[in-house]
């Protein structure tokens, strides 16, 4: 690897690129361009305007912001003089601002608007450290106590002269091993950990990424998921080093119009956008009467054979192939269109997707392609290629990365993208990261014949939703459980778009609080069922809910009137919940929560 930094690479790709588009936004309903140099000459008045502020190599930079494009020239001015960036979700409360903030050590933050500026305002006095507050969207905003984005953006031949050589210093002293940013991830108990990222771990990574899918400036991106995920930040190293450009859709709401404004080459997501797709695509063509449904399932049905001799490197023949030539100019073109039209790459990570729903969309050629990794491994170690696929699989690995299965079968990692540990926790990095380099996943796999890796379980109990997000349930459990009405809980949601939870109750508080409401207490199992219990227990869930960031939310709950117990199984020793048997006990009533 000839670069030392991942701000070299930027500007590497200023200088060869010059003119040609870097990345787009909207304003005011038009799509506004930007060119490398552009770009470059952004990035450098910024970095010069934190360097003014104090800000120096090491320093920690917090980015408290939706998905835009002020996310990624802040991130890469950090980058430039040798800051840390640690991206904060937007969605999460105040107190775990507090966390992110304090633990980091962060000397600034960048903030979106005036609602986040508030939240920051709340916590400011426990949060030593910080000092400098620069805000997007200043509006709203009272004091004088802050910086204003765009004015640090503007730049100044002043500013230039008198920090310019400095900066240049700084950026030339960055080393690969040095960090380049901490990616807070959930644990399964206690606070999130900071996982330190290094320059190195981030230049491998988007090497692979672009070499492996061959992104050239000729691409453009559409870029809609959280920087504060390793994904994102994965993906736009990948960008950069292929010097692909980046349009920046407006919202998640917005995707769908985006994509068919912007037509992008490639796009990244997790397996909630497809799944919505797809519901999408069969809710229409049901609704539009007999003969388009008819059409359609008989359409998917001849894409599905062809998709199914593909998989198996296997030719179509003839007869088939005019089949599919009809049904491609029927629905094919016209599902294809929702990604623009002009898609040549779909990729998928984060989660696992169904292969029902990869083979739906091949079927429609749309060859979406699954990948396999974690935030301690720099997103993607694994990657299904245009050229060598299986579905149900989620790849093979690739850009140094090698895997073993250990005796127990957890899927262990060693190579660039290994992660340099969690940010103060050297028992926490102990536990995962062995004296040789290799990394346990905590996933539990197998790699068939042909060297791809399969999931087949999860050694740790991290949810990781449909969209991406990765939840701890203990810690929704602990605050669910502080009420005295509720004996134990369980969280679910593993690859689905929200999470529900499993209930029992304290049988001695319930019946206490039953008595006094002049409720029959004889038959325990009726009252719990009772309606006026259940709006107890709601408000007892939506207590936890108010503590929680809206993706770790309980939107649905069932109260199981029998307590979870170890004579029964459903408890380890140490009172532990065992969820692989109370899923598979209640699975039941798990899937109707999803109806």
């Amino acid at each position: 690897m000839q670069y030392r930094s991942m701000g070299q690479v930027f500007y590497e790709r200023v200088q060869r690129l010059g003119e040609r588009e870097a990345y787009r936004y909207k304003q005011d309903d038009q799509w506004i361009s930007v060119d490398w140099t552009g770009f470059g000459r952004q990035v450098r008045n910024l970095a010069l305007a934190l360097l003014e502020t104090g800000l120096t190599k090491g320093d920690r930079v917090c980015v408290l912001c939706n998905t835009r494009r002020e996310w990624e020239l802040s991130d890469k001015a950090i980058t430039l003089f040798g800051g840390i960036t640690v991206g904060i979700y937007q969605t999460l409360p105040s107190s775990q601002i507090e966390y992110h903030v304090a633990h980091s050590e962060a000397k600034a933050i960048v903030i979106e608007d005036s609602a986040q500026f508030h939240k920051v305002l709340e916590v400011l006095e426990r949060c030593p450290t910080l000092q400098t507050l620069i805000v997007i969207d200043p509006e709203g905003c009272q004091g004088t106590g802050f910086h204003r984005f765009y004015e640090m953006l503007d730049g100044s031949d002043e500013r230039e002269q008198r920090l310019g050589a400095r900066l240049d210093e700084l950026a030339a002293s960055v080393e690969p091993s040095d960090p380049v940013t901490f990616i807070y991830t959930s644990g399964t108990t206690g606070p999130p950990k900071g996982a330190i990222i290094t320059h190195y771990n981030l230049m491998s990574e988007g090497e692979w990424l672009a070499v492996e899918n061959k992104v050239t400036p000729d691409d453009l991106t559409l870029t809609w998921l959280p920087f504060a995920h390793i994904f994102q930040r994965a993906t736009t190293a990948a960008g950069t080093w292929g010097g692909a450009a980046t349009a920046f859709a407006e919202s998640i709401d917005k995707l769908i119009a985006n994509l068919g404004e912007v037509r992008p080459t490639i796009f990244y997501s997790v397996p909630r956008i497809y799944e919505k797709a797809y519901a999408k695509i069969t809710e229409n063509a049901e609704s539009g009467g007999a003969a388009k449904a008819a059409i359609f399932h008989w359409s998917m049905g001849v894409g599905r054979k062809v998709s199914r001799l593909k998989q198996h490197g296997k030719p179509v023949p003839a007869l088939l192939g005019a089949q599919y030539a009809l049904a491609r100019r029927l629905v094919f073109d016209k599902i294809k269109m929702l990604f623009g039209g002009r898609i040549r790459m779909v990729a998928s990570s984060a989660a696992p997707i169904s292969p029902e729903i990869l083979e739906f969309f091949h079927a429609a050629d749309i060859l979406t392609l699954e990948a396999y990794g974690a935030t301690e491994l720099t997103a993607a170690i694994t990657f299904n290629r245009v050229d060598d696929y299986r579905f149900g699989t989620v790849g093979k690995p690739g850009g140094g990365i090698k895997i073993k299965i250990a005796h127990d079968g957890e899927i262990m990692v060693h190579g660039p993208m290994v992660f340099q540990g969690y940010f103060k926790e050297p028992q926490m990095t102990a536990e995962v990261l062995d004296d040789q380099g290799w990394y346990a996943t905590g996933g539990v796999g197998e790699i068939d014949a042909d060297g791809f890796l399969k999931i087949t379980d999860r050694k740790k109990d991290i949810i990781v939703t449909s969209g991406g997000k990765n939840v701890a349930p203990q810690n929704i459990e602990g605050l669910i459980k502080q009420s005295v009405y509720i004996s134990q809980a369980m969280v679910h949601g593993d690859r689905r778009n929200y999470l529900t939870c499993l209930l029992t109750l304290d049988e001695e508080h319930v019946k206490s609080w039953a008595a006094s409401e002049g409720l029959p207490i004889d038959d325990w199992e009726l009252l719990c069922s009772h309606a006026q219990l259940g709006e107890l227990i709601q408000s007892e869930v939506d207590r936890a809910n108010a503590q929680l960031a809206k993706f770790e939310t309980i939107k649905k709950f069932r109260i199981i009137p029998i307590d979870f117990s170890v004579e029964s199984g459903e408890l380890t020793p140490t009172l532990k919940v065992k969820r692989k048997v109370v899923t598979d006990k209640y699975k039941h009533l798990l899937d109707e929560m999803y109806l």
